[in-house]
């Protein structure tokens, strides 16, 4: 796998030590060697203990495949039949794990981070689950599923708390904000890793994913501001490339440390804690009596009720 190909020097130990937890027994472990130049490459994923099982990716997307059949499936359909292309708003409005609007008013903050798990339909779920498993295996092979486990559920909660400050007059459903910390941490890990990387895996780590996300963001924006009914959640997908973006540069692995990495590294770390006491403050202190969100259109909702007429995906 070329995008896991790292200059050699990164095993060699310092002073007898171990460098990231390689230790020396290892540092002969078999990997695939591409022959050049002096300055040779490992092509390919080093296999000792950076090879892992993507554990994380596969149980995460079998259930949230599992919880879309079960909604889509049996009494949860209208009497006319589930259409798999349409959000099934009988059965999931009312689900105990969507996102509500104003739900930090209440108990129910598991929330945050269970309306993963629910879709809007074939098309939204098929696109997420292509997501988490092309970049959630590739990271987890180097990093293990902890550190992207970990990533991928602050996308998750940060999505869902910055979609309640601009619109918590609208539900919320998708996995678009942990998918969205992936592709963050995927340039992360080309930010802290770019000293042990080639030239052509430095453009592959950041060319693919950045293009993709500066087109996807101006359609949202494009799409939201148009008559034609899309409805997606730019600060679901805005939250979880902040979080994927800043948390992975302080988890993930750091193969060649420096001066500036550990620098950048704490920058993140204030950076973060700072945006969830912003949003904190505003949640439940400034914006705790504004219906309709910051930067947002006034979405009508049943006020009798508490369900709200829209949502997002």
């Amino acid at each position: 796998m070329i995008l896991c190909c790292y200059r050699s020097n990164q095993f060699a130990l310092k002073d007898g030590a171990e460098i990231d937890g390689i230790p020396k027994s290892d540092r002969t472990a078999p990997a695939l060697v591409h022959k050049g130049n002096r300055d040779r490459s490992y092509c390919g994923i080093y296999l000792g203990p950076y090879l892992y099982i993507p554990f994380f990716t596969i149980l995460n997307s079998l259930v949230i495949v599992s919880v879309h059949i079960y909604y889509y499936t049996g009494d949860r359909c209208p009497a006319n039949g589930c259409n798999a292309y349409q959000f099934n708003y009988q059965a999931m409005i009312n689900s105990p794990v969507i996102l509500k609007p104003k739900i930090y008013n209440s108990a129910q903050l598991w929330r945050l981070w269970t309306y993963q798990f629910l879709h809007s339909g074939l098309e939204h779920i098929v696109g997420n689950c292509i997501v988490l498993g092309a970049l959630g295996i590739v990271l987890e092979l180097i990093h293990g599923p902890v550190r992207v486990g970990a990533i991928y559920t602050l996308g998750v909660i940060t999505g869902g708390i910055l979609a309640l400050v601009v619109t918590p007059c609208q539900s919320l459903v998708g996995a678009s904000g942990g998918c969205y910390a992936l592709m963050a941490a995927f340039i992360a890990n080309g930010i802290m890793n770019m000293d042990v990387m080639d030239t052509i895996v430095k453009l592959l780590h950041f060319l693919p994913v950045s293009i993709f996300l500066l087109v996807d963001v101006g359609y949202t924006f494009y799409m939201e501001n148009t008559n034609s009914g899309y409805r997606v959640s730019w600060a679901a997908h805005l939250g979880g490339v902040v979080a994927g973006l800043l948390a992975g540069i302080c988890i993930l692995k750091n193969f060649e440390k420096s001066s500036n990495e550990k620098i950048l590294k704490w920058a993140s770390i204030v950076g973060f804690s700072i945006l969830f006491l912003a949003i904190a403050v505003y949640l439940f202190v400034i914006g705790s009596n504004n219906p309709c969100g910051i930067g947002t259109k006034n979405y009508e909702f049943h006020r009798d009720g508490g369900l709200f007429s829209d949502f997002n995906r």
